[in-house]
C-alpha cells in the first residue's frame, strides 16, 4: 500500500512523477490518496510571479473507473458563528471589495500598505505568541529574518553554521531562545522530523541542543545537500518559526495571526487556523483580486 498524504497539495505534473514509477511495476499496490480538498491548492512559479493551480482531489483525470472516492467528516476550530460563516463563504465564492473591506475594518495594521522592516517587528510584537503566516517561501524566511535580527541583536551565535537563508544570499544563524522547525525526517527516534516544533537551547561544537514543548530535548546536526546552481550547501535541517507559509500552517490551531498575502491565496485557508475574528490581523489591506476560492 502506498500513502499520498496532504494531497490537496500536490499538483497532477508532480504526482504523475510518482505515477510513472507504480506504473512500471509489476505487482501493482493500493494507492491511499488523502487530503481536504478544500484546503491550500499547489503553488506554482512561472516567470517569477507565484499563482494557485490544481490538486490531484480537484482534478477529474485522476478519478478513473478503479478509483473509489470516500468523504470523511471535516472538524472545523472556529467557534465565532459570524466569522466562521465568513470564511466558509470564502472558500467557494470571490467576495467583492466592499465586502472584505467591512471585514477587515479594524483588522489591518500598515493601512499604507508598504512595509518596512521596522512596521513588520512591530505588528510581530504587537501580541504575545503571534504567528506570521504568508504564502511564499521567500516571504516567510525575509520576516523570519527581520524577527531574528530584532530579537537576537548583539547576541552570539550557537554555530556559524545556518539554519535558513532569504532570497538573496543573507544566512540566518541559530541563537539560543530561538523558536524553530524542524524541515526534514531525519532521526524519528529523536523527534528530528518534519514539521516538529522545538526550541533552540546550546550548542556543543557544530551539535545544537533543542527542546520540545513538552520538555523532553534532543540533538540536532548540520546536513550537507546538494542545491542547483550552488553546489553542496550544509545548513541545520530547520528554520525559524516565526513566519510560516500557509502550506505549513494548515490544520494548526493558532493562538493569535497575522496575515501577510503576498501573492493570489485560498484565504479561506489562511483564515482557518483560528477561532474567532478577534484573534486574526492582516499586515497590509488584502484586495479581493488577491483572493481565491476552493473549487470543489
Amino acid at each position: 500500500m502506498v500513502v499520498v498524504d496532504e494531497a490537496s497539495l500536490v499538483s497532477p505534473a508532480s504526482f504523475n512523477i510518482g505515477a510513472g514509477t507504480l506504473n512500471c511495476l509489476n505487482c501493482r499496490p493500493v494507492v491511499v490518496v488523502a487530503g481536504d480538498s478544500r484546503q491550500q491548492q499547489p503553488l506554482q512559479t512561472v516567470q517569477g510571479r507565484v499563482s494557485n493551480t490544481t490538486s490531484i482531489l480537484n482534478d477529474h483525470t485522476f478519478m478513473e473507473e478503479n478509483a473509489v472516492r470516500h468523504s470523511l467528516y471535516q472538524q472545523f476550530c472556529i467557534v465565532d458563528k459570524e466569522y466562521k460563516a465568513f470564511v466558509e463563504i470564502l472558500r467557494h465564492l470571490q467576495p467583492s471589495q466592499q465586502q472584505l473591506d467591512k471585514f477587515q475594518e479594524g483588522l489591518v495594521l500598515c493601512p499604507a500598505g508598504c512595509l518596512t522592516d521596522e512596521e513588520i517587528f512591530r505588528a510581530f510584537s504587537r501580541q504575545a505568541q503571534t504567528s506570521i503566516m504568508t504564502v511564499s517561501r521567500a516571504a516567510a524566511q525575509r520576516i523570519n529574518a527581520i524577527v531574528v535580527q530584532q530579537l537576537f541583536a548583539g547576541k552570539q551565535a550557537l554555530s556559524d553554521v545556518p539554519c535558513a537563508a532569504v532570497a538573496g544570499g543573507a544566512l540566518i544563524l541559530p541563537y539560543a531562545g530561538m523558536s524553530i522547525v524542524i524541515y526534514e525526517n531525519r532521526y524519528k527516534a529523536s523527534r528530528i522530523v518534519n514539521g516538529q516544533d522545538a526550541t533552540l537551547l546550546s550548542s556543543h561544537g557544530k551539535t545544537l541542543i533543542l527542546r520540545f514543548p513538552n520538555h523532553a530535548q534532543a540533538f540536532v546536526h548540520p546536513v550537507t545537500h546538494y542545491m542547483e546552481g550552488e553546489g553542496d550547501v550544509t545548513r541545520y535541517p530547520m528554520t525559524p518559526a516565526y513566519a510560516r507559509t500557509i502550506s505549513k500552517s494548515q490544520e494548526q490551531n493558532l493562538k493569535h495571526l497575522l496575515v501577510f498575502l503576498d501573492c493570489p491565496v485560498v484565504t479561506a485557508v489562511a483564515l482557518s487556523p483560528v477561532r474567532r475574528k478577534a484573534d486574526p490581523a492582516v499586515m497590509q489591506p488584502m484586495l479581493a483580486l488577491q483572493l481565491t476560492p476552493v473549487q470543489v
